[in-house]
C-alpha cells in the first residue's frame, strides 16, 4: 500500500519534475542555437517569432521547474524516510532469493516474479534524484542498495527491463567518488566484497545485453547506456582490485561475454568515429559558405537560417559522438595493453588489424588535412589524443603481423611516432 502510494505521489511528482527538466534542457538548446543564428545574420520575422516563442516556454518551463525544486528537493527529511522505506523494500525483495548471495539462483522464483516492476523501478528513480542533491546521502547507509544493484544488474533472468537495469548502472554512476562528492561512496566501490567480485563482470555484461532493448530508439539508447557503463569501468580499471578482477573475466570468458563486449566496443568506435568525421566534413563544407560573405548574403534569409541550424544541429551530434568515441577507443587502449590475450585470438586478429589501420588511415591518412576546423577542441576532437592512445595497441603488430590474410602496412614504432608529429589540428 505505502509503495503505490509513493508511486502515485512523490514518484509521479518526480517524473513530472524530470520530463520538465528535460524538455526545459531541449527547448534552451533551441533557443541557445536560435539566437546564434541571428547573431551569424539571420534576421528574418518568422526567426524573431520563433525566439520569442522559445522565450516564453523557457520561462514557464523555468516556473515550473522552481516549483517542483521548492516541492520535493527541500525536504530532506521526508526523501530520508522515502529513502528509508525503498531500503526495506529492497531487503524484503531480496529475502526472496535467498539474501544477499551470489550468484543468484539459476531460477527465478515466482514471489520475486510477481513483484510489480515500478517497486524497483521507483526506487532507483528516487536514488538517481537524491544522488544529485548536495549532502542528501551524506548520512545514508548505502550498502544494500549497493548490493541489490549488483546482483540484479546482470541478470536477465531476474529482471527482463533494460532500461531498468541500465538505471541501476545510472544510480552508481552518481555514486562514483568523483560525482558524488562523499568519500564514503569510494569504500563503497573499493572495500564491499560483492562489489570487488562482481560489479565489473556485471558491468560487461550489461554492456553487451544493451545491444538489443526491443525499443524502436534502441540504437541510440544503446550509447548513453554504454556512455555511463565506460565511466565506470574507466574509474574502476584504476583500483588495484577491480582491474585484477577485470583480468579474472578476461581469462575465463575469454570466448564469452568478454570476447562480445569487446567486438561491441570495436563496433561502436568505428562507428562514432566515422559519424564524427562524416560530420566535420559537412561542418567545413558550411563554415566554407559562410567564409565566402558576398555569396553568402546572396542568399535568400531563410536559406542562410536553414543551413546554420543545420550546422548547430551538427556541431551538437559530433560533440556527443567525439566524446564517445575518444572514451571507447581509450577503454580499448589500455585493455588491449594490459589485458592482450583476448585481441589475439583467431576469430579476433582480422577485426583487431582492420581497425587499427581504419584509425591510422582516419587520422593520419591523406584526408587528414580535410579534417582541420576552426575549433576542434568544442567538438572535443583531439586527434593527437586518439593517436597516442591508438599506439597504445601497437605491441599487437608483432603478432597479428605473421598472421595470415593481415596486412599491416603502417603498424611500426617509427610510423607511428611520425604521424603523431605530423597530425594537423
Amino acid at each position: 500500500m505505502t509503495s503505490r502510494v509513493l508511486n502515485l505521489g512523490l514518484m509521479k511528482a518526480i517524473s513530472d519534475f524530470k520530463h520538465i527538466s528535460q524538455q526545459l534542457a531541449r527547448f534552451e538548446d533551441d533557443l541557445e542555437s536560435n539566437r546564434a543564428v541571428r547573431d551569424q545574420g539571420g534576421g528574418s520575422p518568422q526567426l524573431e517569432q520563433d525566439i520569442t516563442r522559445l522565450e516564453k516556454i523557457v520561462e514557464i518551463l523555468s516556473q515550473d521547474k522552481l516549483c517542483y525544486e521548492a516541492q520535493i528537493l527541500r525536504d530532506g527529511a521526508f526523501l530520508q524516510r522515502a529513502l528509508s522505506f525503498y531500503r526495506l523494500m529492497i531487503l524484503w525483495s531480496v529475502n526472496l532469493v535467498g539474501g544477499f548471495k551470489m550468484p543468484l539462483p539459476s531460477q527465478c522464483s515466482k514471489e520475486f516474479a510477481c513483484i510489480p516492476e515500478h517497486f524497483l523501478d521507483d526506487a532507483m528513480d528516487l536514488l538517481v534524484l537524491t544522488s544529485r542533491i548536495p549532502k542528501a546521502l551524506e548520512s545514508f547507509v548505502l550498502d544494500d542498495f549497493l548490493s541489490f544493484i549488483i546482483m540484479f544488474m546482470g541478470s536477465t533472468s531476474y529482471i527482463k527491463n533494460p532500461y531498468l537495469r541500465a538505471k541501476m548502472v545510472e544510480v552508481l554512476n552518481c555514486w562514483m567518488p568523483q560525482r558524488s562528492g562523499l568519500s564514503s561512496t569510494a569504500s563503497l566501490f573499493e572495500g564491499h566484497q560483492l562489489c570487488l567480485d562482481y560489479l565489473v563482470r556485471n558491468l560487461l555484461k550489461l554492456y553487451v545485453d544493451i545491444e538489443f532493448t526491443g525499443s524502436h530508439t534502441q540504437f541510440f539508447d544503446k550509447f548513453n547506456i554504454r556512455h555511463n557503463i565506460a565511466e565506470l569501468l574507466e574509474y574502476l580499471w584504476d583500483v588495484p582490485s577491480h582491474r585484477n578482477a577485470w583480468r579474472q573475466i578476461a581469462k575465463e570468458e575469454e570466448k564469452g561475454v568478454y570476447l562480445n563486449f569487446l567486438n561491441f566496443l570495436i563496433n561502436d568506435s568505428i562507428y562514432l568515429l566515422d559519424e564524427s568525421l562524416n560530420k566535420i566534413l559537412e561542418l567545413k563544407e558550411i563554415e566554407a559558405e559562410m567564409t565566402n560573405t558576398v555569396e553568402w548574403e546572396r542568399r535568400p534569409a531563410q536559406e542562410r537560417e536553414e543551413r546554420l541550424r543545420v550546422f548547430h544541429q551538427w556541431e551538437n551530434i559530433v560533440r556527443f559522438d567525439m566524446r564517445l568515441a575518444n572514451e571507447d577507443v581509450g577503454m580499448l587502449a589500455f585493455t588491449s595493453e594490459q589485458i592482450p590475450a583476448p585481441f589475439l585470438l583467431p576469430e579476433m586478429v582480422e577485426r583487431v588489424a582492420s581497425m587499427l589501420n581504419y584509425f591510422l588511415l582516419q587520422l593520419a591518412g591523406p584526408q587528414r588535412k580535410s579534417l582541420t576546423v576552426k575549433d576542434p577542441e568544442k567538438y572535443e576532437f583531439k586527434p593527437k589524443q586518439l593517436l597516442k592512445q591508438v599506439p597504445n595497441c601497437h605491441h599487437l603488430c608483432p603478432y597479428l603481423k605473421g598472421r595470415q590474410g593481415i596486412c599491416l602496412p603502417s603498424c611500426n614504432l617509427e610510423r607511428w611516432q611520425s604521424i603523431q608529429r605530423s597530425v594537423v589540428c
